[in-house]
């Protein structure tokens, strides 16, 4: 077992597209402080996280008057994640748990963020140059900007990789397996089920 634990300050500065998107008509940088406690083994690991951000640049508002701004005062970010996993033989589980509570600095939930969300893969790698892996992801309760209800859906990956040599591998790749409706912003769809095959290399 392990325990571990970090102070972090951070300074992010917005960029040339969010300064100049729509009616945007200033923004100031973000300030952040937070630290995290965490605790664990090989097969598991528990992280509690606490930041808080002043400035935190948001998205809102309605198309052609959409923009982004400064959430006033300091936002506070904290949750806690879990993460596990487990081999047996040539199969290796893994699973994951995030519970986020974003609020601004009046305590309303900041939108866009979903308050809890689950990932779970399953790998088989059945020799030393081919794997499958099969992943879910859940998203929990998630409000946009307009107070619409974007999330509570579940998607599922599946994918092939093949190494064909030391250098060059092949993959096969079907996204949202499952064909599930959802969107990640409202008023803006995602792609249904599809599928892609590539090649990667490296020297």
């Amino acid at each position: 077992f392990f325990a571990s634990a970090s102070y972090k300050t951070g300074y992010l500065a917005p960029n040339l597209y969010q300064q100049n998107y729509g009616s945007t008509s200033a923004l100031d940088a973000e300030e952040s402080r937070g630290y995290e406690v965490s605790l664990g083994n090989k097969n598991f690991l528990l992280t509690y996280f606490d930041q808080r951000v002043k400035n935190a640049i948001e998205y809102g508002g309605y198309w052609p008057n959409d923009l982004y701004y400064n959430i006033e005062g300091n936002s506070r970010f904290r949750g806690v994640e879990l993460s596990a996993n487990y081999q047996l033989s040539n199969f290796l589980g893994e699973l994951s748990y995030t519970y986020l509570d974003a609020k601004d600095a009046n305590h309303h939930r900041i939108a866009m963020r979903a308050q809890d969300k689950i990932t779970g893969s399953l790998s088989l790698f059945v020799s030393k140059t081919l794997d499958m892996n099969l992943r879910g992801t859940y998203t929990g309760t998630r409000y946009d900007t307009t107070g619409a209800q974007s999330g509570e859906y579940f998607v599922a990956d599946y994918t092939v990789n093949f190494a064909a040599s030391e250098n060059i591998a092949l993959y096969l790749k079907a996204h949202n397996l499952f064909d599930k409706y959802y969107q990640e912003v409202d008023g803006y769809g995602t792609y249904g089920r599809t599928f892609y095959v590539g090649i990667r290399g490296g020297f």
